[in-house]
């Protein structure tokens, strides 16, 4: 059996504080850190980082998770999106979604192309994402129509 919370950051160069990752090693909570940069009116998060935190988020006993990023917004985001994509959602009604929550209220054309790779069962850049972060990423076969 898998910790009782999965703690996930999408976060800038900086480490975790020292008191996150006691509290979460006190609490049983596993805390994993991914890298991205500031969001600077660009896509931050590469393809590998986000097949790996995707990754991590389907596998089995990761639920529940608590995702976020610095600022809560693009990065967290389009890892999201990228989730919602592989779970079968439109593009449209990702891009709502994603609006709903980022600051301005819009998906740039460059994070639209990003999360429209992952159309099908496996995002286009999968193969390349996958060997970058050491090995297959555990994403479905199943075709998913957009």
């Amino acid at each position: 059996m898998g910790p009782a919370v999965s703690y996930l950051t999408v976060a800038t160069r900086r480490p975790p504080s020292a008191d996150l990752v006691d509290w979460c090693a006190a609490s049983g909570i596993a805390h994993v850190t991914y890298p991205a940069a500031k969001y600077d009116d660009e896509v931050t998060v590469s393809p590998a980082v986000a097949a790996a935190v995707v990754s991590t988020l389907i596998a089995p006993g990761t639920a529940p998770a608590f995702l976020h990023c610095r600022d809560g917004g693009h990065n967290t985001g389009l890892v999201v999106a990228c989730l919602r994509r592989l779970q079968g959602w439109g593009l449209g009604a990702v891009v709502e979604e994603f609006c709903r929550y980022a600051k301005g209220g819009e998906m740039t054309r460059e994070e639209g192309v990003f999360v429209e790779g992952f159309r099908g069962g496996r995002p286009r850049w999968h193969h390349r994402a996958a060997v970058a972060v050491g090995g297959e990423c555990g994403w479905p076969t199943t075709r998913v129509s957009s």
